[in-house]
């Protein structure tokens, strides 16, 4: 989990998830609510995350998170 490898107060997402969101909480980390289209970014870490397979109910629907994911990604290369 993203608190345990960059340590405590890193923020991510899984999406909508109370029980793992919670698991993250206890980890150290904060976790920011977030639907399956958008992107969560830590910037203090340079963390990036998408709930993606979490919320999904199809490939395009995961997808158009995703794509905001890797886009973010390469403009920060």
């Amino acid at each position: 989990m993203t608190p345990l490898i960059f340590g405590e107060g890193a923020t991510c997402t899984i999406g909508t998830d109370n029980d793992i969101a919670g698991a993250i909480e206890v980890m150290g980390g904060k976790h920011q609510n977030c639907p399956v289209s958008k992107i969560v970014i830590d910037q203090e870490r340079n963390i990036i995350s998408t709930p993606a397979y979490m919320l999904a109910g199809s490939i395009s629907e995961a997808a158009s998170g995703i794509n905001k994911l890797v886009d973010e990604v390469l403009q920060r290369a």
